[in-house]
């Protein structure tokens, strides 16, 4: 998927973010495509093997709007984080990222800019 985090990395990161991170504007995550992983009680985005299959994941606001999660909107997300805020790539690859950090990445990723917070 990404070259700058690995799976794992990811994973850890975006679960902070549908779990905590991203509560105060993200109302539901629903897997529209994808490899749901029904053998196991983590939610479906908790597992590094659902981030390398191709996915649909829908993010529903506070205010109702949807919006779509790809591998490539992540992608972008990253690069975004990147750019933006190199010291945040940096606290994710060190592995002590906040939800603060995992908000922000969300965010890049779902809309292509920080929209809340």
């Amino acid at each position: 998927m990404s070259d700058i985090i690995s799976i794992e990395r990811l994973t850890d990161v975006l679960t902070g973010a549908f779990e905590g991170g991203s509560g105060y504007w993200l109302k539901k995550v629903d897997l529209k495509t994808g490899a749901n992983l029904p053998d196991t009680d983590e939610n479906f985005y908790a597992s590094p093997a659902f981030w390398a299959h191709p996915f649909e994941i829908v993010l529903t606001t506070i205010e109702g709007t949807e919006h779509v999660l790809t591998k490539e909107s992540i992608d972008r997300g990253l690069r975004l984080l990147q750019e933006k805020d190199p010291d945040d790539v940096e606290v994710i690859l060190a592995g002590e990222e906040d939800g603060n950090t995992s908000d922000r990445l969300l965010q890049f990723a779902a809309f292509g800019e920080i929209v809340y917070g």
